[in-house]
């Protein structure tokens, strides 16, 4: 569970939470990088809450300095690089702050043994299925549509480049479907049996 918060971390601050300021910021600025790291470790904190001790918190503080460290070194390698690359250099970004994310997954969970420390929490946040609904539901909206962005500035004069909120709401209500018909099945298989 606390990986798939971790992911669902990654996704909002990286994704939800990265306006084009803070983007232009992390370009011309390392303090900008640093404010994109802070909202990281803010947004994981707050997800991981059940999870925390001291251990926890200085795996997170880390998990934020190497994603700053991740996210300057790909700015210092697109800026010297041809555009034409900023695609696969997003892609392989992406791959590595998940590798990292996977890693300090599972130091948490060992330095928790993967249990809830605070029981005040309801009990919808140990549900895995809507922790994935809310995943999915994250990176078909927000990061598709920031993937198909990059791709067209890369491919397209920056100026035709925009944002299709029409289509991340499209894909936001085609999971809301599914995930609801899977709900009713299940229902109806479980007072079946």
């Amino acid at each position: 569970m606390v990986i798939l918060y971790l992911i669902l971390a990654h996704l909002i601050a990286d994704f939800m939470l990265q306006p084009s300021k803070l983007v232009k910021w992390k370009s011309e600025s390392v303090y900008g990088v640093i404010a994109h790291a802070g909202i990281h470790v803010i947004i994981t904190l707050l997800l991981i809450l059940p999870y925390l001790n001291f251990a926890t918190v200085g795996v997170v503080i880390l998990l934020g300095v190497v994603h700053g460290f991740i996210d300057r070194t790909k700015i210092d390698i697109s800026l010297k690089s041809d555009s034409d690359k900023f695609v696969r250099y997003f892609i392989l970004d992406q791959l590595v702050h998940f590798v990292i994310i996977i890693l300090a997954g599972l130091a948490i969970s060992s330095l928790t043994s993967g249990e809830i420390i605070c029981n005040f929490i309801p009990s919808i946040y140990s549900d895995p299925y809507f922790v994935i609904f809310l995943i999915l539901g994250v990176f078909l909206s927000y990061t598709m549509e920031i993937y198909n962005y990059t791709v067209l500035m890369q491919h397209q004069a920056f100026g035709k480049a925009k944002f299709h909120y029409g289509n991340m709401i499209l894909r936001i209500l085609a999971l809301a479907i599914v995930y609801a018909i899977f709900v009713v099945v299940g229902f109806i298989v479980n007072r079946l049996a």
